[in-house]
């Protein structure tokens, strides 16, 4: 994979994560509060094919990857509202 296509697939693998988390049930109002678990999938999914090319004989983790991507989303979902209900 040429170096100067990754920002293009990153940028690819955010879209389809976040149209994906968009249609999912979340609690989120914008689709912007859904951007930051989009990017760490996003992130991860580069990594592991960045890392397949380079570790040929490895584990896939796709599923963790996707669990750590809607938690992320849980949590700073969870941060703003008490952060909002204390102002």
């Amino acid at each position: 994979m040429q170096v100067a296509v990754l920002p293009g697939v990153l940028a690819v693998f955010c879209a389809v994560w976040l149209g994906l988390s968009w249609r999912l049930p979340h609690r989120a109002e914008h689709w912007w509060d859904l951007l930051a678990g989009s990017i760490a999938w996003a992130g991860g999914t580069l990594g592991m094919q960045v890392a397949a090319t380079i570790l040929p004989a490895r584990a896939s983790t796709t599923p963790e990857l996707v669990v750590a991507a809607v938690s992320l989303n849980a949590v700073i979902w969870d941060r703003r509202r008490e952060r909002d209900a204390q102002a």
